[in-house]
């Protein structure tokens, strides 16, 4: 019955094909990653040759694992900045949902509260988008095996990185102790920790037209298929 469910499910631009079924239900983390099969479009020749050249006789390619664009949106990462620094009246602005704006006009100066509306996950996002953001201007800096996902608990293994770190998070005014957020009951986001680099395994090329590639490819959990795309085509 569940495998019809999932076969009827009609998602625009989604093909659901199901390959197994699990006794228990699956949770964020427990795939071991992604395979992937997508078409560059409107390459140059240029363009194409670059990718040729770093797929030569390999069927692995390393590349700086950024967030991708997509973990920002349009203003997550502003969003998520304007929690942190407490700005809840900008953050209200920044936000588009109805909710947040029919309360305002009954309450037009209690923004906590305003925000508290959102599910918790929904709020979690925009500083999720803020630590990548910090993320990914550390990569971009440092030349290091792993780069902190700051948080309330970042503990820093050397200098370099705190200098790094607190140097981003300085020019924001923002503190680690800033990511337990007590006005909002129970969000507080300890940190991790992300390798600099990631790998894409299985690479190839499976068709070529005039200004386009078909690549076929696989990712860890985690990594995100449009900065290796990106990266590869650089």
């Amino acid at each position: 019955k569940k495998k019809k469910l999932l076969e009827d499910l009609r998602l625009k631009d989604i093909k659901i094909t199901v390959i197994g079924l699990s006794d228990v239900p699956i949770s964020l983390g427990d795939h071991g990653g992604n395979e992937f099969l997508i078409r560059v479009k409107n390459l140059t020749t240029e363009d194409k040759l670059k990718a040729k050249q770093k797929l030569k006789e390999k069927n692995s390619v390393s590349f700086i694992n950024f967030f991708g664009e997509q973990r920002f949106s349009k203003n997550n990462m502003q969003i998520g900045k304007a929690i942190l620094k407490r700005e809840w009246q900008k953050a209200c602005s920044l936000i588009k949902d109805k909710k947040i704006e029919e309360y305002l006009q009954k309450h037009p100066r209690d923004f906590v509260n305003a925000i508290r509306l959102l599910p918790k996950k929904t709020i979690s996002i925009y500083i999720h988008a803020y630590q990548s953001y910090v993320w990914n201007k550390c990569a971009e800096i440092m030349e290091v095996d792993q780069i902190p996902i700051i948080g309330f608990s970042t503990e820093f293994k050397d200098k370099l990185t705190e200098f790094t770190v607190e140097g981003i998070l300085k020019k924001d005014k923002i503190l680690l102790k800033d990511f337990i957020i007590r006005e909002i009951p129970n969000l507080y986001l300890e940190g991790d920790s992300r390798k600099k680099y990631a790998k894409a395994s299985n690479v190839r090329m499976v068709e070529e037209g005039k200004d386009y590639m078909v690549l076929k490819f696989k990712l860890g959990t985690g990594c995100y298929a449009t900065e290796f795309i990106r990266q590869l085509f650089e």
